[in-house]
């Protein structure tokens, strides 16, 4: 059984301007892919000004600060279909827009963190309010934090099966049956990863990092490894001089939810949850969140059709 990650061990990281902004929440609604929602009753008494800290590494820090820069803010972003929309990203997106939703006034803001052990420390203590990123629902620990609606629901999260180019052909892997023969790498830390490959019977080597998979597969040490779905025209996995590609026809699904957790640590954080989980509910409901993932390729549409392996 896996520990709480927020347990504290880690396994790998005025009063009339209120009332001007709840007067303007309640007559105004914000236009998301076409449909006008307003802020909903009771948004506006839980709305607060307070700055909404979020850790964030590098590569979502930077792709995300990036995007909305050039979008003017995340509320003009009407299209997931962008260079940045990596998973982290478009989540970090999702979120700053559930939040304006939800009727929360103050700042969403990314801070750059070394890692995720970091990020972690910093919400534990209540010096950010989340890390950016969502984590599986078995993983939030309910005394610390709280847990909103899933942002990715079952069965939503899929992988591709990633060889080395120039193997795939030899490989000839067409089914489950196929994929025994050969031997997997990811990282014991990747706990859905690692115990979809267990269920399956496959022989499974650990790495550290996601480079250090990629080299084991180049160098035939590992024939293949478990990556999501690349983003972009695409379905190429470059890293140094090292190129993968997915088996075609075949998918694995790694099962359960992933939220944002909110740190009870955090000031405004039962604002900050609420209003998450309003604008969430909103944007569910009207299609943004399956269309962020789409139209981002966070699920692929050309293996919409393919086989999932478990």
């Amino acid at each position: 059984m896996s520990k709480k990650i927020f347990d504290g061990s880690f396994p790998g990281t005025g009063p009339s301007g209120i009332a001007l902004r709840a007067l303007l929440s309640g007559l105004f609604g914000l236009l998301w892919g076409g449909t006008v929602l307003a802020t909903p009753a009771g948004a506006a008494s839980a709305a607060t000004d307070g700055q909404v800290l979020a850790a964030a590494e590098k590569i979502q820090y930077q792709t995300y600060t990036a995007w909305v820069r050039e979008a003017g803010g995340c509320a003009n972003i009407q299209s997931y279909q962008s260079p940045y929309a990596t998973r982290g990203t478009v989540e970090a997106v999702l979120t700053c827009q559930a939040l304006r939703l939800g009727g929360y006034t103050g700042e969403y803001k990314l801070v750059m963190v070394p890692n995720y052990t970091r990020a972690i420390m910093l919400a534990n203590s209540g010096e950010v309010a989340m890390p950016a990123e969502t984590l599986w629902l078995e993983d939030i620990d309910s005394k610390a934090y709280y847990s909103t609606l899933p942002l990715i629901a079952d069965g939503e999260f899929m992988k591709a099966i990633y060889v080395e180019a120039a193997s795939l052909p030899k490989l000839a892997i067409r089914n489950l049956q196929d994929l025994r023969n050969y031997k997997a790498v990811t990282s014991r830390l990747w706990l859905k990863d690692w115990a979809a490959l267990a269920d399956m019977g496959i022989t499974t080597l650990d790495a550290a990092t996601k480079e250090a998979m990629v080299n084991m597969v180049a160098s035939d040490r590992a024939q293949f490894t478990l990556m999501e779905f690349r983003s972009g025209p695409s379905t190429e996995l470059r890293m140094g001089a090292s190129t993968l590609v997915p088996v075609p026809g075949l998918k694995v699904i790694l099962h359960g939810e992933r939220r944002l957790s909110i740190s009870k640590r955090a000031a405004h954080s039962q604002e900050i949850f609420a209003a998450i989980n309003r604008g969430l509910e909103l944007l569910r409901k009207n299609g943004t969140l399956a269309r962020a993932w789409h139209e981002s390729g966070f699920i692929s549409a050309q293996a919409d059709g393919w086989t999932a392996l478990n």
